[in-house]
């Protein structure tokens, strides 16, 4: 490969998308590529096939392929044979290794500039080095993208016995062969015929949240208190938090309270509505949690679980447009199975071990695919910088 380097806007022009017509989404099957890559269709397009259409405003940096023809809309640079003489598909991976995902090169409003793009280096290969780079990554790429693939899969089967172990386990109980009798709840079938249906707010004599202080008042977050936010909620123990509150916030505001070691949580509104989590430790909260403890009829783990197989049931009252919030009288009123409390304990011993176990294997997977990820990038990079010879590798 030549050593020759050469700067990006000597090999190609980055053309701006177009806005797209209102009311022509959907009209067609022309793919429509944003930032973050197809998100409709439409009957017009705006590129040759293929084209490489690059994020340059919100998910900036993101390179997307479009093998067909396309519309490229104002969020986004497109660039297709009439833009430029080189080997589109090799200029496609090339731009992949320029790290214009990074950084904001826009000073008002993040995005990507062009003129930035425009003096980035690359290494410039002829037109035949070029196409056994392109060929050697689309199927050195497509292999490793097969086993990223298998292992989501596998992570998607393990997530949904998760989710059908802990659901027979709270609403079934362990033993498949016990008489059952109607719920009488319409969003859940028989359940063992000595279980109760209890209210939350009649299972545990403590249900309360907290709030906020003021975060412009330093002397409110210099303490040792952990305060705990939704987005520490990831169905876990939280024996530690991001922000600890002080005594004088404790005193300035009645809302907050410390709360137990064992206290189940419950996400109210946000971005985590529904999540849950247990507390290792004892902690205050802020106000879109909702905490419960002191239970009479409960054992914490149990109902940890419980929640967290009915989270659609219960997040499905909440209310509001764009940002659904429940509250704590909802929260109160939500009803949950009720074995009896030894039969609670030995279920929740089973599931914390069989959860922990997939846990731990999903982890492991997750640890691989980030793997094969790394791999992916360093293989395009030394590809398309020359360090490996692709052009002697055979098929």
């Amino acid at each position: 490969m030549s050593n020759e380097t050469v700067r990006l806007k000597f090999l190609c022009h980055l053309v701006y998308g177009d806005a797209l017509p209102k009311g022509k989404d959907m009209a067609g099957n022309v793919p429509v590529f944003g930032s973050n890559g197809q998100y409709t269709t439409t009957a017009m397009s705006n590129t040759e096939a293929p084209a490489i259409i690059i994020g340059r405003k919100g998910s900036y940096g993101k390179v997307n392929w479009a093998p067909v023809e396309a519309f490229a809309s104002d969020t986004t640079f497109f660039i297709d044979d009439r833009f430029t003489n080189a080997n589109l598909r090799w200029l496609y991976w090339v731009i992949q290794t320029l790290g214009i995902d990074e950084g904001s090169q826009e000073a008002a409003v993040p995005g990507l500039s062009r003129g930035w793009v425009y003096e980035q280096k690359i290494i410039l290969p002829d037109s035949e080095g070029q196409s056994h780079i392109a060929d050697y990554l689309d199927r050195e790429t497509t292999r490793i993208d097969e086993l990223i693939a298998e292992k989501e899969r596998m992570l998607a089967l393990l997530e949904e016995r998760r989710v059908a172990l802990i659901s027979q386990a709270v609403t079934r109980g362990l033993n498949p062969d016990i008489p059952l009798k109607p719920s009488g709840l319409d969003w859940l079938e028989d359940i063992p015929e000595y279980w109760s249906i209890i209210r939350i707010k009649y299972g545990f004599r403590t249900i309360g949240s907290g709030t906020t202080p003021p975060t412009n008042r330093n002397e409110f977050y210099e303490g040792n208190i952990p305060w705990v936010t939704t987005s520490e909620l990831r169905e876990n123990l939280i024996n530690s938090t991001e922000k600890q509150i002080s005594g004088e916030a404790l005193k300035e505001f009645t809302t907050l309270k410390i709360y137990p070691k064992g206290s189940v949580l419950f996400a109210m509104y946000g971005a985590t509505i529904g999540r849950v989590a247990i507390l290792d430790v004892a902690a205050t909260v802020n106000q879109a949690v909702c905490v419960l403890t002191d239970a009479d009829f409960f054992n914490e783990w149990y109902a940890f679980y419980a929640l967290r197989m009915m989270r659609d049931i219960l997040v499905s009252k909440a209310i509001g447009g764009g940002q659904p919030n429940l509250n704590t009288e909802k929260v109160f009123e939500h009803k949950l199975p009720c074995p009896p409390i030894d039969e609670q304990l030995v279920i929740s011993a089973f599931l914390r071990k069989e959860i922990t176990r997939s846990e731990a294997l999903s982890t492991e997977i997750v640890k691989s695919v980030n793997t094969l990820k790394e791999r992916r990038c360093a293989l395009i990079t030394a590809a398309v910088t020359g360090r490996i010879p692709v052009e002697d590798m055979a098929t």
